[in-house]
């Protein structure tokens, strides 16, 4: 199989002894799009995440031609519809014994109907759903949830009833709960052998969302697919648990994320959203 990049970083070492099985979300453009390049060219054994059916074998077939990689296979859901992100995970559960490696990567601008449930609910349904995978890996697993430096406060008391989950700030709060609930759940699985970190990718990518929003990208893409890559997979990150990053390094995100109150009510609210038994 050729490998275009193979003296660009270490191995990580839950590769040692077989190889990686990594979950990529949102796969079929943007910054998903290139991660799965990158990690089709890496070997590892990638399930494709996209919307639809005919998306993800359109974005598996490419990278098999572009790649090699015959460990290539798909999954879609509308990351909208709860029934759907069940139905997915519990085919993936069915097909593996473990994953090693999944990134909540997809995601909607502000204002749009259901960025709420998309960018906050279904990454926190989703992990809960394949938990049983992640725990079953060889080595320690590894979540990572793609937020932003974009970051808003909650109003915590209009969310039961999702008042205040849309509207043209949605995003910005959004990504501020991802980045909490990722705390949380690192806090909350500690021992269960499963590392949970949040991250922001990069400003203003070359994105289909950055174009039809924000005009100009600042940026390639490929950056933001390069911190996936080593924040998947790297060896610098054993063990390394409940961290924001900004790209490769560790920062500080919106202070509300530091409230553990405020925190334990955004995990129960998004617990009663995603139909989950508290």
């Amino acid at each position: 199989m050729r490998r275009t990049r193979a003296g660009r970083e270490a191995e990580t070492s839950m590769s040692a002894n077989n190889t990686p099985t990594v979950l990529l979300t949102g796969s079929n453009s943007g910054i998903g799009r290139a991660a799965a390049r990158r990690f089709a060219e890496r070997g590892v054994h990638l399930i494709l995440h996209a919307r639809t059916e005919e998306n993800a074998r359109q974005v598996r077939d490419e990278l098999a031609r572009e790649t090699g990689n015959e460990r290539l296979e798909t999954a879609a859901a509308d990351l909208s519809s709860p029934d759907e992100i069940r139905r997915m995970a519990g085919a993936l559960r069915d097909r593996h014994p473990h994953l090693d490696v999944l990134i909540n990567n997809a995601g909607l601008p502000g204002g749009e109907p259901h960025t709420w449930t998309v960018n906050v609910v279904a990454p926190f349904l989703l992990a809960h759903e394949l938990k049983p995978l992640l725990a079953a890996a060889p080595g320690q697993a590894r979540l990572l949830n793609v937020a932003s430096t974009a970051q808003a406060a909650i109003d915590l008391d209009l969310l039961p009833e999702e008042k205040g989950a849309e509207g043209p700030s949605s995003y910005s709060r959004s990504k501020l709960a991802l980045v909490m609930l990722s705390f949380e759940m690192a806090r909350r699985w500690r021992g269960e052998g499963i590392l949970v970190n949040s991250l922001h990718p990069g400003t203003l990518l070359d994105t289909r969302m950055v174009r039809e929003r924000y005009g100009a990208p600042r940026g390639k893409a490929e950056e933001g697919a390069e911190v996936l890559e080593h924040l998947a997979l790297s060896e610098e990150l054993d063990g390394v648990s409940g961290v924001y990053f900004d790209q490769k390094d560790r920062a500080r995100a919106e202070e509300q994320a530091y409230d553990e109150n405020a925190r334990h009510r955004l995990w129960e609210i998004t617990t009663r959203m995603a139909g989950l038994a508290a």
